[in-house]
C-alpha cells in the first residue's frame, strides 16, 4: 500500500477531460473492404430451380420451369418462368425483376402469356361449331406490393402490350374444309377476318391477400387460412373492347393430430364484358380431379365455382433420410365451369354452371422429396345430375 501511495504522489494527475478517446478495435479485413454493389454479378447467386413435365394422352408435351436468382442480401431478385401447354405454339414465359429493399416491394419485367377461350362464333350457324381459340398477350409490366402486416398485403400490376388471336393447326384445318352443301364455304377465312392483326391491349390488376398458413416438415401446410381476392380490368382502346375478371380463392387447414390434417379449398370466378375476354382454364389436379387434364368441355369457361377437401395422413417416413415422406390423401371435389351462371343461361345446358356441375371422390398419395412433391391422385366421378353431352351434343374441336 505504501509503494502504491508514493507512486501516486510522484505521478502527474490527469482528469477525465484530459484522457484521450479510446481507439475502437479494427479488423484487418476492413482495411481492404469495398462498397457493396448489389447489381454486380459477383454478388449474385442462383436460387432454386423447379421443373415439371408430362405427356398427355394425345401426345402433347406439358411442362413448366421456374428459376430464380438473388443478390447476397436478398434485396434484389430475378424470376424466370416458362411453360408449354401441349403444342409448340403454346409456349409462355416471363422474366421479372423484384426489389425488396424496403417495405414496399416493386418490380418490372417482360411477359408472354397464352390464353384460351371457347369460341362460339359459328355455333348459331348451320355448321354448329364450337372450338377453342387462343390469345397471345405479350409486353411489359410493372408491379408493386405493400404488406400491411406479416399476414396481409395489397398488390397491384399494370401491363401494356399487344394481343394476337390464333388457332391451332387441327382447328384451322377443320374450319377451312369445304362443305358438300356449300363448296365455297371457308369458315377460317371469316374467323381470320374478324380476329387478324396485332391489337394494343392494357391490363390493370389489384388483389388483397391474407395468409396465416403454418408448415410442417413432412406434410407441408398443416394449419391456418389463406385467401386472395383479385380483379383484373383489361381493354383494347383502339377496338372498343373492355372486360373485367373477378376471382376469389381461399383455403383452410385444420391440424388433427401430429401431421394429420384436413384441408378445405374453394374458388369462385366471373368474367364480365367482351366475348373476346380471356376465360378461366382450371388445372384439374387442384380443382376437379375427376376431369381429364385439359378437357375444355368442363375446365374452360367464363365463370367457375368449385370446392375441394382433403384428409392428409402419413403413410411412411424414412427415418434414415428425413427429407423423404409418403403421405396418403382422401378427398372430394365439386364444382362447375361454364359460360353462363344466371337463369337465362340455364336454358342452354351446355353453358350453365348448375347444369354442368360435377362431383368426384379422390384418393391417392403425395410423395415428398424435400421441397419437391409428386402427387398421384385418382378421381372417381359421381353422377349428381342429368346425363350431359359435352357442349349439348354439338361438334367440338379441341
Amino acid at each position: 500500500v505504501r509503494i502504491a501511495y508514493k507512486r501516486l504522489l510522484h505521478e502527474p494527475f490527469s482528469s477525465l477531460s484530459d484522457a484521450a478517446e479510446p481507439t475502437p478495435p479494427r479488423s484487418l479485413e476492413l482495411d481492404h473492404a469495398r462498397p457493396y454493389k448489389p447489381l454486380s454479378l459477383s454478388n449474385w447467386e442462383l436460387g432454386s430451380i423447379f421443373l415439371m413435365a408430362g405427356l398427355s394422352s394425345r401426345g402433347g408435351v406439358f411442362g413448366q420451369v421456374l428459376a430464380s436468382a438473388t443478390d447476397k442480401l436478398r434485396d434484389h431478385g430475378l424470376l424466370l418462368s416458362a411453360a408449354m401447354y401441349g403444342d409448340p405454339q403454346l409456349i409462355a414465359g416471363g422474366l421479372t425483376y423484384v426489389r425488396e429493399q424496403h417495405r414496399l416491394t416493386w418490380g418490372f419485367g417482360l411477359f408472354n402469356e397464352i390464353r384460351a377461350r371457347i369460341d362460339r362464333r359459328f355455333q348459331a350457324s348451320d355448321d354448329n361449331l364450337v372450338f377453342t381459340s387462343w390469345e397471345r398477350f405479350f409486353g411489359a409490366e410493372a408491379l408493386a406490393r405493400y404488406p400491411f402486416s406479416r399476414f396481409s398485403y395489397l398488390q397491384g400490376s399494370l401491363s401494356v402490350g399487344g394481343a394476337h388471336y390464333f388457332l391451332l393447326d387441327d382447328t384451322r384445318d377443320v374450319l377451312a374444309e369445304p362443305n358438300l352443301d356449300n363448296p365455297d364455304r371457308n369458315l377460317f377465312g371469316l374467323w381470320r377476318a374478324e380476329n387478324r392483326g396485332l391489337r394494343l391491349q392494357t391490363e390493370g390488376s389489384l388483389s388483397f391477400g391474407y395468409n396465416t398458413v403454418g408448415l410442417q416438415r413432412s406434410t407441408g401446410p398443416i394449419r391456418g387460412s389463406t385467401f386472395l381476392l383479385s380483379t383484373n380490368l383489361g381493354s383494347q382502346p383502339l377496338d372498343s373492347m373492355v372486360y373485367d375478371q373477378v376471382r376469389l380463392d381461399a383455403e383452410q387447414y385444420f391440424r388433427i393430430i401430429g401431421p394429420v390434417n384436413l384441408m378445405f379449398r374453394v374458388g369462385l370466378g366471373a368474367t364480365l364484358g367482351s366475348q373476346r375476354a380471356p376465360q378461366y382454364y382450371l388445372w384439374s389436379y387442384q380443382t376437379l380431379r375427376g376431369v381429364p387434364f385439359g378437357d375444355i368441355d368442363y375446365l374452360l369457361g367464363r365463370h367457375f365455382a368449385y370446392a375441394t377437401t382433403e384428409l392428409q395422413f402419413p403413410i411412411l417416413e424414412f427415418s434414415s433420410m428425413p427429407l423423404i415422406d409418403l403421405e396418403g390423401v382422401l378427398g372430394a371435389d365439386i364444382g362447375s365451369v361454364a359460360d353462363d351462371y344466371d337463369a337465362a343461361g340455364r336454358r342452354n345446358p351446355a353453358r350453365a354452371l348448375w347444369d354442368k356441375r360435377l362431383f368426384n371422390l379422390v384418393f391417392g398419395v403425395n410423395f415428398g422429396f424435400g421441397p419437391i412433391v409428386i402427387q398421384v391422385h385418382f378421381g372417381q366421378p359421381i353422377d349428381i345430375g342429368p346425363v350431359r353431352t359435352p357442349n349439348g351434343g354439338k361438334l367440338t374441336i379441341n
